[in-house]
């Protein structure tokens, strides 16, 4: 759980999701084009997501499948909460 946190907050602040996919693709040190390809997503998708437009939670977990941690629930859970929660 502690890996989670760190990868979930930032200088204590809680990163976005963007900020979270461009940081577990940059540590995959993918482009993303090749996050894109992984998860059977068009670029513009990517681009978008990274940018901070809201995924739906078909993307998120195309996503998450992608970084291989689909079968982490709190991490994808904690994605979906961040997106669904706020802003609303």
């Amino acid at each position: 759980m502690q890996v989670l946190s760190q990868a979930l907050q930032r200088t204590g602040t809680m990163m976005t999701v963007a900020e979270k996919i461009k940081t577990y693709r940059l540590r995959k040190a993918w482009s993303q084009e090749q996050l894109a390809e992984v998860a059977s997503l068009s670029v513009g998708t990517v681009q978008r997501t990274e940018k901070g437009q809201k995924p739906s939670l078909e993307t998120l977990s195309a996503i998450a499948s992608a970084f291989g941690v689909n079968h982490e629930v709190p991490v994808l859970t904690a994605l979906c909460l961040s997106v669904h929660h706020s802003g609303d």
